[in-house]
């Protein structure tokens, strides 16, 4: 199978969802943008995507942004989204010695950071996110297919914010 612009997308707007009260789960979705972001800016330069505090940072603002401060249907921490995405066929999770975790134990951040080195994404994957109107296309698709309908703010706003390039400072 051909790993292009298209069957991320098509990845993208599938992902394994929990669903409650007839609306999709928004964990992974706010995950996948913390990660585009963080590629975007240098942070995360190849595969590997740690579980870092420069992510948590990431996925809290993108969080914010989204359902803002008020307790949502959903009440999403980056835990349980990065051991989940393991389900999608474009992420793995790989231990410390480097063989590739299928069975979580636990989504604690010390569980995380004690047996999970990184989660690895596709190399096609991460080679398209390094283009802008790849990157730009794919939160567009996040953001309609999971997270329009959960917005604390308006979706113009929240959509402009995304176009001017929202990220969170990681020394603020």
């Amino acid at each position: 199978m051909k790993k292009d612009f298209e069957y991320y997308k098509n990845c993208f707007t599938s992902l394994n969802t929990m669903k409650r009260g007839g609306k999709v789960a928004p964990h992974k979705a706010l995950l996948l943008l913390a990660v585009i972001n963080l590629i975007e800016h240098g942070v995360i330069k190849d595969c590997r995507v740690p579980f870092s505090d420069e992510l948590i940072k990431q996925f809290k603002h993108i969080k914010t942004i989204y359902l803002g401060e008020s307790i949502p249907l959903f009440q999403p921490n980056p835990n349980c989204p990065f051991c989940h995405m393991s389900s999608e066929p474009f992420w793995q999770l790989v231990t410390h010695n480097g063989d590739n975790l299928t069975k979580v134990q636990s989504y604690s951040k010390s569980f995380i950071r004690n047996n999970i080195a990184y989660a690895l994404i596709d190399n096609e994957l991460f080679e398209l996110l390094q283009d802008t109107n790849v990157r730009a296309q794919l939160r567009t698709k996040l953001i309609s297919f999971y997270l329009n309908d959960q917005s604390s703010l308006a979706d113009n706003l929240s959509t402009m914010l995304w176009i001017l390039g929202s990220f969170v400072s990681l020394t603020a």
